[in-house]
């Protein structure tokens, strides 16, 4: 299979195969001839596709055979056999423009009519979106049709970096290497990288910390910090609705290179990055604690205690008792228990602590997720590892009856409840009376009326499926 890196060869290789020497012109009945050869050939091939003839069958300019060929319910067909729907949607636009030439109107509406059905389908589904599953089951030639037709990507330079570090996992490096590469971003230079297109921000930024992330698989993390250091914004970006500035875009880069390091093991790599964080900035500490945390996490999956022991000395160096606020120590406590299984340690972090509870804090968010609520499961989690954990109605006080408050109240006891029954599986503990009816409570939250005005009630609904999650 040919594929040409730049269009101008193929071009030129398709001007001189149909030149007539005798005369150097370019003889347009030869080209249809032989183009009308290859979607023959194409057609009784054995191993090619036959819609690789639709192509030629339009360059011959044989659109009656293109019409009979080139049919709705061969697209759908094409669809079930895995064909890039970009080249469906190309045949498609084929089919348009055999319409304008033969000025049918009923070819016109036949070709459109197949180009807003594939679009819909679309909508609904995206082939592309199953790199994984594909290489799951052993199918890379389709995951990489789906993604990309020759040089010529299909999906967003975002998702061909996510895509190539799928393929790298399953171990096809080269098609990750070619996925890398066509979808490298052009704003980046040896000099550092320029973004002067404030209306596509949110799409480059996307694409640059997909870029960082799969980079350190073909890169060194000193070549990736050199093209990050020299970030400029142009003046237009400079105001983009996001209002972030070169430093925060750098912040954003560093410590998604931190991630993808501690992902692929790359420890000293790691140590490299993690001393080009500052400390002086709230958004600076709290990158470099997450991303702390983060690597003890991953040793501890690991088994790797001797080196969470080594971060966990790292991350309480810069976040000490005495500097770090109430969210963070809670974390830090946490951290703690899990490294070292030391309660004194673990409680010295958290004393003195109030439970954090959410009545009269920000607004919840509407994402689905228990983040919000994370810091009290932890704290309570570990107050009944260490044996001094609180009754629901102490820890949660109640609220105002009748009020919206009474609902939130209500979930984040049911909330410390599962982490009492938590705790007592870590410690193996004997669990008194029967577990089920621990649980029905916490099970029975859901199954209420709760009228939709409550201020609390649909963020929590979406958060049923975490809830759960975390129950199980």
């Amino acid at each position: 299979l040919l594929s040409f890196f730049h269009n101008s060869f193929k071009q030129f290789l398709l001007y001189n195969t149909s030149l007539n020497y005798l005369t150097n012109e370019f003889d347009q009945e030869e080209n249809f001839k032989y183009h009308s050869q290859l979607a023959d050939y194409y057609l009784k091939s054995k191993v090619e596709k036959s819609w690789k003839q639709n192509h030629h069958l339009f360059k011959a300019q044989d659109y009656d055979k293109f019409v009979s060929e080139v049919t709705p319910d061969n697209f759908t067909a094409q669809l079930l056999d895995f064909r890039p729907v970009e080249e469906i949607n190309q045949d498609a636009k084929l089919g348009i423009e055999v319409a304008r030439q033969t000025k049918d109107i009923n070819t016109l509406v036949r070709y459109l009519f197949s180009l807003a059905e594939i679009e819909r389908r679309q909508i609904n589904i995206d082939p592309a979106s199953f790199t994984e599953e594909y290489l799951i089951i052993g199918k890379p030639d389709i995951a990489r049709n789906y993604l990309r037709t020759g040089n010529i990507l299909h999906c967003s330079n975002a998702y061909a970096f996510k895509a190539s570090r799928l393929f790298n996992q399953f171990g096809y490096n080269s098609e990750s290497a070619t996925l890398f590469n066509l979808a490298y971003p052009e704003i980046i230079a040896d000099s550092g990288i320029t973004i002067d297109d404030s209306h596509r921000y949110e799409e480059i930024r996307d694409s640059l910390e997909e870029w960082i992330y799969t980079a350190p698989y073909f890169e060194s993390t000193e070549n990736i910090l050199s093209k990050i250091e020299n970030i400029n914004f142009s003046e237009n970006t400079r105001s983009n609705r996001f209002e972030e500035k070169e430093a925060d875009l750098h912040l954003r880069l560093i410590a998604n290179l931190g991630y993808s390091l501690i992902d692929q093991n790359k420890w000293d790599e790691l140590k490299t990055v993690l001393e080009k964080i500052g400390t002086s900035e709230p958004k600076e500490r709290n990158t470099l604690f997450k991303l702390i945390q983060y690597a003890i996490e991953q040793c501890l999956e690991l088994n790797d205690n001797i080196r969470a022991n080594e971060y966990l000395s790292i991350l309480i160096s810069q976040f000490t008792k005495e500097n770090a606020k109430p969210i963070g120590k809670i974390y830090i406590a946490d951290l703690v228990f899990k490294v070292t299984q030391n309660v004194d340690e673990t409680l010295s972090w958290i004393n003195g602590i109030e439970q954090p509870l959410n009545l009269g804090k920000d607004p919840l968010g509407y994402d689905g997720s228990l983040d919000q609520f994370i810091p009290l499961i932890k704290v309570n989690k570990l107050l009944n590892l260490s044996g001094t954990g609180v009754p629901i109605t102490s820890a949660i006080p109640s609220a105002i009856k009748d009020s919206d408050e009474e609902v939130l109240v209500e979930f984040e006891r049911m909330l410390c409840i599962t982490t009492q029954i938590l705790a007592d599986g870590i410690l193996k503990n004997q669990i008194s009376g029967d577990v089920t009816k621990r649980a029905f409570p916490i099970i029975r939250f859901y199954c209420k009326d709760v009228s939709h005005r409550n201020s609390y009630w649909y963020k929590l609904k979406q958060a049923k499926g975490q809830y759960f999650d975390f129950l199980i």
